[in-house]
This record gives structure tokens, C-alpha cells and sequence, in this order.
């Protein structure tokens, strides 16, 4: 048996094609961390000018859903620290809603600047020092009930296919499948195999509920699917045309989804 690869193009198979094809489309999901009721800062990252920047990380989440970045005994002139959301690569924020309070001593800058309801595609604060000394205990600057829309703009990719349904030779009975994906944005949601265009197997990741988690579900995904050639979807005594897929996570819009097309000849 030659095994060649095709391209699935909307309903239509095209072959001589070699490869994986990707359909990036776009789905969305809402992102809520810091809430009341978790202690979950929801991948907050927090960057200074240098490792002896003192500075403290206040977690309120469980009680006012606050977290807050606060100055700590001496800074000197262009230190600075920053509290950020910072999404993965190939994802990004379509709309974000959050409170910004903040307060400022002595020559400390805090940018955004003020207090009150914020609405932008960036999530991050930074507090600085304008002078050579700013010795402050008291300035800081904090999210509040922060609320965000993550996009997912990128396909995942296929990491693998293998089993007895790629052996040499016509392809009869029994046939294993295992599908293997990859996601470095919101995670691997489903694998599924494709026989001539129809759906024979998926799997779905039992991916979290929780909000406040930039990436819902794992990073890496893999099944293993019998594959009966006796079945509806399979034709006797001609090439058939197999898909192994990966869609990422989504809520609304479409899930981005990778396939590895390839044909095999069966005969019972």
C-alpha cells in the first residue's frame, strides 16, 4: 500500500497534497480571575528593573476579588515594577473591563494613572520612581474585579498519528488510530477522526470551568481509536480517505482545528 496524505478543502478531498491542514479560525472565552471565593491570581506575572527592586504582591481575591502591587522600603531613581496578564503567543485580549485604583507618595509615578472603571485591550500597571530616593511603604496600585474576552487566533498543531490502520498492504477488519495534538494557547478540547469526510470517533478533554485559568485545557492530548472498516463510513474495495484532527478550546466563535489527512485502501 502507498500511503499518500490530502488536504481536506470545505467538502471536497483533494489529493497529492502533503502535510497537515490548518483551519485557524477564531474562538473566544471569558476570563475572570481574582474573583471572590478563590485565591486564584489567574497567571499574574510580575517583572522589576532588577532583582533588588522591593516591592510586595497583596492576594485579596477571595475577599474583594483585589490584587494589589505595592512599593516596599527604598527605591532608587528609574527603578520600577509592573503586574501583568500576559497571554500566550497567538491569543489576545478583544476586550478587557477591570477597576484600577491606585495611590502615590513622594516622586512615585503610576501608569495608568488615577483610579476608577477601565475598559482597554492591555492589562498590566507599573509604579516607578522619578527620583534618585523615593522611599515609600505606602504607594501601590491594584486590579479590581478584573473581566476579559481571550481570543484564540491560532490552530493547533497536529503532534502525530500512528497505528495498524497505516500497515502496509490492504487495510481490513479492526484498525487502531492514535491521534496526537498540541495547543500553546487556550489547549487541546477535542480529537476526532474523520472516514471520508464523516465523523467516526472523537474524544473531548475534560477541560476546567474555572475563569480564571488563561488556558482551560492541556497543552498536549492524545487518544487511541478502533476503527471498524466494516462500518458505514468505509468503502469496500476502493481508497478511503482518513482525517486525524485537534480543535482547541472555544465558547463562542469557531475552534481552530488541525488535520492530518491520509488514504488507505480497504477490502473485506
Amino acid at each position: 500500500m502507498r500511503l499518500v496524505r490530502c488536504m481536506v478543502v470545505v467538502a471536497a478531498m483533494v489529493c497529492g497534497a502533503v502535510g497537515v491542514a490548518p483551519q485557524a479560525q477564531a474562538g473566544f472565552y471569558e476570563f475572570t480571575p481574582c474573583r471572590s471565593g478563590s485565591s486564584s491570581t489567574g497567571g499574574l506575572t510580575t517583572e522589576a528593573s532588577w532583582s533588588g527592586v522591593n516591592f510586595t504582591v497583596v492576594n485579596t481575591c477571595s475577599s474583594n476579588s483585589t490584587i494589589k502591587l505595592r512599593t516596599h522600603q527604598y527605591w532608587n531613581a528609574s527603578e520600577w515594577a509592573t503586574m501583568e496578564y500576559k497571554l500566550f503567543p497567538g491569543m489576545r485580549f478583544t476586550r478587557t473591563e477591570y477597576w484600577l485604583d491606585s495611590f502615590a507618595e513622594e516622586a512615585i509615578t503610576i501608569s495608568p494613572s488615577g483610579s476608577g472603571f477601565v475598559s482597554g485591550l492591555g492589562l498590566s500597571a507599573k509604579i516607578s520612581c522619578a527620583i534618585w530616593g523615593c522611599n515609600s511603604l505606602n504607594s501601590w496600585v491594584s486590579f479590581r474585579d478584573v473581566s476579559a474576552t481571550i481570543e484564540d487566533y491560532t490552530a493547533p498543531e497536529y503532534a502525530g498519528g500512528s497505528g495498524t490502520m497505516f500497515n502496509p498492504g490492504t487495510v481490513s477488519g479492526t484498525r487502531t488510530v492514535k491521534v496526537e495534538g498540541a495547543d500553546g494557547q487556550s489547549g487541546v478540547r477535542r480529537l476526532f477522526v474523520l472516514v471520508n469526510l464523516q465523523p467516526y470517533g472523537g474524544f473531548t478533554e475534560a477541560c476546567t470551568t474555572n475563569s480564571s485559568v488563561m488556558s482551560p485545557c492541556p497543552q498536549l492530548s492524545s487518544n487511541t481509536f478502533n476503527l471498524n472498516t466494516t462500518s458505514a463510513q468505509f468503502r469496500q474495495g476502493e481508497t478511503n480517505y482518513i482525517s486525524l484532527c485537534v480543535s482547541d478550546y472555544h465558547v463562542t466563535g469557531t475552534a481552530n482545528t488541525t488535520c492530518d489527512n491520509r488514504q488507505v485502501y480497504v477490502n473485506n
